[in-house]
Parts: structure tokens; C-alpha cells; sequence
């Protein structure tokens, strides 16, 4: 019984992990993206002398 909860606790962890590695690498993902909409867009108005 203490190895199987000891299995359980092992699989959570390292689930818990995977979800803490793969959120971080979603919110830089969007980050990122959000920094090349802000970009292009400024450029995109720029060329189409819409802004200074």
C-alpha cells in the first residue's frame, strides 16, 4: 500500500511539474507574440503614414 502511494505521489509531482514547465512556456509564448503584433502593427501603420 505505502508503494503504491509513494507511485501515486511520484506521478503527481512530476505531473505537477510538466503543468508548471508547460504554462511558463505558454505565458512566454504569448508574451511573445503580443510584442510582435505591437511591433508589426506600428510598423505596418508607418508605412501607411497613419502614425509618426
Amino acid at each position: 500500500m505505502r508503494q503504491r502511494e509513494e507511485e501515486m505521489r511520484n506521478t503527481n509531482e512530476s505531473t505537477n511539474s510538466r503543468v508548471l514547465y508547460l504554462s511558463i512556456f505558454s505565458m512566454l509564448c504569448l508574451l511573445g507574440l503580443a510584442i510582435w503584433q505591437v511591433l508589426f502593427l506600428r510598423n505596418y501603420f508607418k508605412s501607411k503614414k497613419l502614425i509618426d
